[in-house]
């Protein structure tokens, strides 16, 4: 996957519509878990999810249950700040 939160965006919804939808097999039983920047291009994962979830995000849910077994996790922010970024997560 390339595209950074662009990217992000397509999957969700290509995944919600093509493999929900029009598969027809047993599945959904582990979760997807998509973790991504909790930055200013996460403006547009949020909306995307919005489309499902029917709920505005804040950012500071530590994950949000989409739809099916598609799940999103921001990165957590720490603090004061506005926002993260997974390098964050790490010791310098």
């Amino acid at each position: 996957m390339n595209g950074g939160s662009g990217g992000l965006k397509n999957f969700i919804s290509l995944y919600l519509e093509e493999v929900t939808k029009k598969f027809k097999a047993v599945g959904a039983q582990n979760p997807i878990i998509v973790l991504f920047d909790n930055d200013a291009g996460s403006k547009d994962v949020y909306r995307e999810a919005a489309k499902f979830t029917k709920k505005k995000a804040t950012g500071k849910e530590p994950f949000i249950h989409v739809a099916s077994n598609l799940y999103i996790a921001p990165t957590p922010i720490q603090g004061d700040a506005k926002q993260s970024k997974i390098e964050d997560c790490f010791e310098p």
